[in-house]
Formats: structure tokens, C-alpha cells, sequence
């Protein structure tokens, strides 16, 4: 998922105007936006950081529940276990269950 789940992470969390960065001060194919009342900020790397994906974890307001098993991973926000997610990567799962929880 890469990038483009990072940017749906960013927009779950209020950032408006997420684009590629060709150029300036943020570099060549930085990815971009506006965090709500800030300026443009890079995006964190969410989907493949496990401590970008933990900021996540660590400004939830409830519980968060995370496990591996053969293969993957599952996390889940919240109680509702509709909300779970699982993926082959722990940063991945943490933004997959984090959108779908918001």
C-alpha cells in the first residue's frame, strides 16, 4: 500500500491538500499536506514506519489491540471488531484498522 495509504492515514487525520512535493524545499516526491489550523508538513511514512504507525496508537483515545500470527498481523481500535484489520506488516495493519476506525 505504500504512499497512497499514508495518504489516506493523513486525511483520516484532518490533513487537507495531500499531493507529491516535485521540488523545493520539501524534495522531489516528498509527500505533502496541511495538518488542520497548520502549515504544509511532510507525511510521515505510517504505512511502513512501525514508529510513525505508533503515533497513531499512542493519540488513540481507547483501546488498541495488536497481534501477530502465521504470516501477518492484526490490529484492531476500539471494540467493534468490524474494525480490525489484518496485513503482512504491523504498520500496515495499525493504519488499515486506525482508518477504519475513525
Amino acid at each position: 500500500m505504500g504512499r497512497d495509504l499514508d495518504v489516506q492515514v493523513a486525511e483520516a487525520l484532518g490533513w487537507t491538500d495531500v499531493e507529491m512535493a516535485f521540488g523545493g524545499a520539501y524534495g522531489r516526491g516528498a509527500l505533502r499536506g496541511k495538518k488542520p489550523d497548520s502549515a504544509w508538513c511532510l507525511v510521515p511514512h505510517y504505512s511502513t514506519n512501525i514508529a510513525a504507525a505508533w503515533r497513531l496508537v499512542e493519540q488513540y483515545d481507547g483501546e488498541f489491540y495488536l497481534d501477530h500470527d502465521c504470516g501477518g498481523w492484526y490490529a484492531l481500535f476500539g471494540e467493534n471488531l468490524d474494525n480490525g484489520c489484518y496485513a503482512p506488516t504491523a504498520p500496515e495493519a495499525i493504519c488499515e484498522a486506525f482508518i477504519k476506525s475513525v
